[in-house]
């Protein structure tokens, strides 16, 4: 996994700290078996277009990323033993439940990744 933070594009830190990864493993467990992440804290997976929350013991929201950062859609507060998929897009931001409107996280919003 690499450390860093999704900024977005007028300069204003959005997520951070931010996880990505794009191993197999860590892209099939996601937050399984993790403690629930902390506020303004994510996990980026890439790619990944498709998340499932068995049997994760919360809730998370979940925003769908294109290949160019651009948010394609938002999920609030995806339930346990759920599924939820987007077929545009690239990458998936997990966060803690009622971060995405917290963090002001909403379609069309582009982002860029910042390696720290």
């Amino acid at each position: 996994m690499t450390a860093g933070k999704l900024i977005s594009k007028s300069g204003q830190v959005t997520v951070d700290p931010c996880l990505r990864t794009s191993n197999a493993w860590d892209r099939m467990r996601g937050l399984l078996f993790r403690n629930a992440p902390v506020p303004g804290a994510g996990l980026l997976i890439d790619p990944c277009a498709a998340v499932h929350t068995m049997p994760m013991s919360y809730p998370i929201d979940v925003t769908y990323l294109d290949a160019e950062f651009r948010i394609v859609k938002r999920v609030k507060k995806l339930q346990r033993w759920r599924l939820s998929a987007c077929r545009l897009a690239k990458m998936t931001l997990e966060l803690a439940a009622g971060q995405a409107h917290n963090l002001n996280l909403r379609p069309a919003l582009e982002l860029r990744w910042q390696s720290v």
